[in-house]
């Protein structure tokens, strides 16, 4: 993965791609999500890190933990897909739609 820096303007108009593209990230726990080069996300893709225990009882407590998310270079994430905390997505990887 390469870090580039841009101006204001360029990441403003990035993020509101990316928020266009990603129906929701959810990031609560400030985990990671690292995004290779040249991956396209179709329509309505959903990124979560955060999770929360299985337990009723350790839930009751309001416990909640976060993983982080890699998808790596030249992926194709397809429309309404689901990226859970904790996945790792290996590079020219194809994830199908999510299909009703």
């Amino acid at each position: 993965m390469y870090y580039t820096i841009v101006d204001e303007d360029a990441a403003k108009e990035f993020h509101r791609w990316l928020e266009r593209k990603l129906k929701d990230l959810s990031g609560g726990q400030r985990q990671r999500v690292s995004i290779g080069d040249n991956v396209l996300f179709g329509p309505n893709v959903q990124l979560y890190t955060a999770t929360h225990p299985l337990d009723a009882e350790s839930r009751r407590s309001g416990l909640e933990a976060g993983h982080p998310i890699d998808i790596g270079d030249d992926c194709w994430i397809g429309g309404g897909a689901i990226i859970n905390p904790g996945v790792s997505i290996g590079p020219r990887s194809v994830i199908g739609p999510a299909v009703s």
